[in-house]
């Protein structure tokens, strides 16, 4: 006879059940975690509670239902806090720090991260401590700290106990992306491996899904195609096998953009299909959206402009639709976390003083309230009306101004002003101003606040003045950033001196959170409408767009030389041409020596600047009839056309050889550069793109491997 088990068993396995659902279809698990805790509810289970609630506080992340997941996480902590258990507290607030690392809060979620790796610490807890060190790693690899990313994955693995195996086989997938990013290529494919057969032998579906599609994108990155189709395909199997429909769309992007790269229109619009199908079936807009916009790029490159503009109509109503549902989820969480804060702070603030809680509550309510209304506006002159009104209401602001960086003039541009309740006339500053307290504030993403302009001035500008009538005494000056990235500056300012108080400096400061979300949206709209204009205008506009978003997807954004997809279809014409004129093609693969120590040493920034250098010193070497492309981090490819002999590519990589025998000199600083060339010829060495490129890849490191700084044709290398 079975044995019987009790209610809150039942509750747990439902649990369990709701958990394995979420993770592949969010609504199915969402709907059996409102069941358990319904019934957690009224049998009293606090510990089911907690768990459905985390359970569906994932299915709404996974939807980009972020005001719903936020909801669910604090209701979560709470349940886990009134119970006094520390380790929930652990899972629940790691949980709200990915909805903020989500929509791009990164300093509020590795907060989040941090004192769940505090609380884990204190209670001798070592996977969930390699949990949170795992999520403190992601952020580090979105922000392009690599290495520090990569030692934080491998501090997650060796603090994770042994029998974690789940946990340690998707820090092993982070692991490999790290490496592959710093150029680690073997290690990453070993990685990835592992990590695919540890799923497999504890039978976790899921991850060997996760496995199989990080596995294919690093052979597809390889241009390992048929192991990438393989792998791809395997995936699709495993997630078909296992309901897996948020693993599938994933997987069945991936497999178009395969399809898309090798050429074969066809199987990649029935792959686009299927995922947008599927995704549809399961909420998330934002995949449909993607696929809609590589189906519209193939029936462009196809010269099918009806379908092309059907499909781009379709791509800006869902991009539209999706912006609009995130940005007003983003916004609600932002309210959701003020309130929660603000809270916490009531509480405390009460405790110490009963005046000064009604006080705050009020400032805190304000905040709240002002950012509602101007982050329910699309128009930014609006935007600005309302916050001066709210600003108004609680401080001193004479003047009262919004400015927005210009990167592409390198200026700051106060194009929304007000001053003694009149706008004012917009105006330009150089970024490098050192008179602007805008500018300073733009350069050092710091806050600027001073309460006697007379006195304090010189301690962030020169001369400064403000070049209208009256005096400034006081100001604020807070910068307005998205991520990691300042996009302006919000100020107000005063005749008094002394005008702001701590509290007064809070309230900005709050606010510009609010604003820059209004910015973004404000400006994202803006572009939606030009791009539907766009889409309504002649033919002529339309191809003239899809040309401009081509040249984007095949051209490298820090060079602006051809990427590796563009260069593999021009060899390819270069090719067809050369055999009907009965001449050569020379292909050129070129990789700079020693250029990793750059970046080590002087950083991204830097490394980025070398690169240009080097990509314009080789164009200016080329004939105007070649090609350069860059490929990978160092790497270029070189197309030497319509040439007659050997000895004619030849002269062309002496050339190159020779303009990169000088240092490169970025702000009177010289960097020496040199590189290893590998050169293979149409027809003598092979007759395919793939196959040309792969010998010249060959003999350059042939080159690498004897003594760099040279060169070397596929033919004198072959049998060596």
């Amino acid at each position: 006879m079975a044995e019987e088990i009790s209610s809150e068993q039942e509750i747990d396995l439902t649990n369990e059940r709701a958990w394995i659902r979420t993770v592949s279809d969010p609504h199915e698990g969402i709907a059996l975690s409102k069941d358990a805790y319904r019934r957690a509810l009224e049998t009293g289970y606090n510990k089911g509670q907690a768990a459905a609630l985390l359970n569906i506080g994932w299915g709404h992340c996974y939807t980009a239902q972020y005001e719903n997941a936020l909801t669910s996480f604090l209701d979560a902590l709470d349940v886990f806090r009134g119970a006094r258990d520390r380790r929930g507290e652990t899972f629940a607030t790691l949980a709200i720090g990915v909805v903020h690392h989500t929509i791009g809060q990164l300093k509020t979620a590795r907060r989040h991260y941090e004192k769940s790796l505090k609380i884990a610490q204190e209670i001798h807890d070592r996977d969930r401590e390699a949990a949170a060190i795992n999520s403190i790693g992601e952020i580090r690899l979105s922000g392009g700290e690599t290495e520090k990313a990569l030692e934080a994955f491998e501090s997650a693995i060796a603090i994770a106990s042994p029998d974690n195996a789940g946990f340690r086989a998707s820090v092993m997938i982070n692991r490999a992306t790290a490496l592959h990013s710093l150029g680690r290529s073997v290690d990453a494919e070993g990685e990835l491996s592992r990590a695919l057969a540890s799923a497999r032998t504890l039978g976790n579906r899921v991850g060997e899904a996760r496995s199989l599609v990080e596995l294919g994108r690093f052979f597809h990155a390889q241009q390992r195609w048929d192991e990438a189709y393989d792998t791809y395909r395997a995936c699709v199997g495993v997630c078909e096998e296992n309901g897996n429909k948020l693993g599938l769309v994933a997987c069945l992007k991936h497999l178009g953009a395969l399809h898309r790269d090798r050429g074969e229109d066809g199987e990649s619009l029935g792959c686009y299909e299927y995922a947008i199908e599927t995704a549809t079936s399961i909420g998330t807009l934002s995949n449909v959206c993607d696929c809609l916009y590589e189906i519209s790029e193939i029936y462009e490159r196809r010269g099918d402009y009806p379908h092309a503009l059907e499909y781009s109509r379709r791509f800006a109503d869902a991009q539209h639709a999706v912006i609009t549902s995130e940005t007003t989820s983003k916004v609600k969480t932002l309210v959701l976390q003020h309130e929660k804060d603000s809270v916490d702070r009531q509480s405390e603030i009460y405790r110490l003083r009963n005046v000064e809680l009604a006080e705050a509550h009020a400032r805190l309510s304000t905040i709240v309230r002002i950012g509602r209304e101007i982050t329910a506006s699309l128009e930014i002159g609006r935007v600005v009306a309302t916050l001066y009104a709210g600003i108004r209401e609680v401080l001193d602001a004479r003047t009262f101004a919004i400015g927005l960086v210009d990167s592409d003039s390198g200026v700051l541009v106060y194009k929304y002003g007000i001053e003694n309740e009149r706008p004012v006339e917009p105006v330009s500053i150089p970024l490098d101003s050192e008179t602007s307290f805008g500018a300073y504030v733009v350069r050092t993403n710091s806050e600027v606040v001073f309460s006697d302009s007379d006195v304090e001035a010189d301690r962030f500008v020169k001369n400064w003045n403000t070049g209208r009538s009256g005096r400034v005494r006081s100001g604020l000056y807070m910068p307005l950033n998205t991520g990691n990235t300042t996009i302006g500056v919000v100020t107000v300012q005063s005749e008094q001196v002394s005008a702001y108080a701590d509290h007064h400096v809070e309230i900005i400061r709050a606010l510009a959170s609010y604003v820059t979300i209004a910015i973004e949206n404000s400006l994202f709209v803006e572009r939606i409408n030009q791009l539907n204009s766009a889409l309504q205008s002649e033919k002529n506009d339309l191809q003239r767009a899809n040309r401009e978003i081509k040249h984007m997807a095949n051209h490298d954004n820090l060079t602006g030389l051809p990427n590796r997809r563009l260069v593999m279809e021009l060899l390819s014409d270069s090719l067809e041409m050369a055999r009907r004129r009965g001449n050569l093609v020379g292909v050129v693969f070129l990789d700079l020596d020693n250029f990793k120590p750059i970046n080590d040493t002087y950083g991204h920034t830097v490394g980025d600047g070398v690169l240009a250098q080097v990509a314009k010193r080789v164009s200016d070497a080329l004939r105007q009839s070649d090609i350069i492309a860059r490929v990978g981090g160092d790497e270029f490819i070189a197309v030497v056309r319509d040439v007659e002999s050997r000895d004619a590519v030849e002269t062309v990589v002496k050339k190159i050889l020779a303009v990169l025998s000088a240092p490169i000199e970025l702000d009177d600083v010289k960097y020496p550069v040199h590189a290893s060339l590998g050169v293979a010829v149409f027809p003598h060495d092979a007759d395919q793109v793939e196959t040309l490129i792969t010998r010249a890849d060959d003999a350059m490191y042939r080159v690498k491997q004897r003594e760099k700084n040279g060169y070397s044709f596929y033919a004198d290398t072959e049998g060596l």
